[in-house]
């Protein structure tokens, strides 16, 4: 199958429609799942960017600074984050999805807890 990985920024999302999604916790079998890969046509569905747009809400009500999908009980390989940008607009939504991300290597990088939103406490 062929891999690749996409970033978009969403400078400009609306949250009227986005519902907060509940963050499950460490020891949940979702955390353990190998995460499925998510097509291109996943990707450019109205449904995904509903998920998009809760899954950032649920971040910045939780006070994150980035949100994996399995986190939210959804086992696919996506994350969002806050960019970091200096957004020249002021506009308070910048943030970005990464799809598909194959880089960490539990046995060669070190896993950390510290700031993971699902952490017990």
């Amino acid at each position: 199958m062929k891999k690749f990985i996409l970033l978009m920024s969403f400078l400009a999302i609306s949250f009227a429609q986005a519902s907060e999604l509940e963050i499950i916790k460490i020891g949940h079998p979702t955390l353990r799942l190998n995460a499925n890969e998510v097509s291109l046509a996943e990707i450019e569905s109205p449904e995904f960017q509903i998920l998009v747009d809760d899954m950032v809400k649920t971040m910045k009500k939780a006070g994150g600074v980035g949100l994996a999908a399995p986190q939210v009980n959804k086992s696919l390989r996506m994350f969002v984050m806050k960019s970091g940008l200096s957004v020249p607009l002021n506009f308070d939504n910048d943030f970005c999805s990464t799809f598909n991300t194959s880089d960490f290597n539990s046995s060669t990088d070190s896993a950390v807890l510290e700031g993971i939103l699902n952490e017990v406490g």
